[in-house]
């Protein structure tokens, strides 16, 4: 029991375990808001942006100071690479639950759009509706401007009223005029909107 014990006392804890743990932390702190800052800057919002660029930076050089001081544990660039790749996995996840900015939803049904419209006005959503030809014959396209945190509810409406129908849906970086729920105020604004 006593071998056991001085192992468990001699085994380099922090070396070994606390930071490799902490570059891995650290990385998936830096490249998930990397991945943020992306997003925010794709979306106009420059002090957001920046505010994350400057953690993210602080928060890399924290990471890469820890493995130039010891260049000679491989677990290190194994936590490091590690981090970075879970960190791409979390930014992701974090930006899909933010659902920051809007969308385009483009329905095309080669039947009557009227159900569409109406299932997407209830929900106090605007929309276009325009008649077009398809491949196979005349179809309606429902055009529809929408917050993203908007969208699942609004796909679960299209799948009641029109099971299986077609449609894509597109980032739109500004939107200038529209149709919107009144309740549904951006928590962040991007510069160009602010008056």
């Amino acid at each position: 029991m006593d071998v056991v014990w001085h192992a468990f006392v001699a085994f380099d804890w922090i070396g070994l375990v606390v930071v490799p743990l902490l570059i891995v932390a650290a990385r998936v702190t830096d490249v998930s808001m990397g991945t943020l800052r992306v997003v925010f800057i794709g979306r106009g919002m420059a002090v957001p942006a920046a505010l994350v660029g400057f953690v993210e930076s602080l928060v890399w050089l924290l990471a890469v100071s820890q493995i130039l001081k010891h260049l000679t544990l491989p677990l290190y660039y194994v936590a490091y690479a590690g981090g970075f790749a879970l960190g791409n996995y979390v930014g992701l996840m974090i930006e899909r639950r933010l659902a920051l900015g809007k969308v385009i939803v483009r329905v095309i049904s080669n039947r009557s759009a009227a159900d569409v419209v109406g299932a997407f006005r209830e929900k106090g959503l605007g929309t276009t509706l325009v008649p077009a030809e398809g491949s196979a014959g005349p179809v309606h396209i429902v055009y529809s401007v929408m917050a993203r945190r908007d969208l699942h509810a609004a796909l679960d409406r299209l799948n009641k009223v029109q099971p299986g129908a077609f449609f894509t849906v597109e980032p739109v970086s500004e939107v200038s005029k529209g149709v919107f729920p009144a309740d549904r105020r951006p928590a962040i604004v991007p510069l160009r909107q602010r008056k």
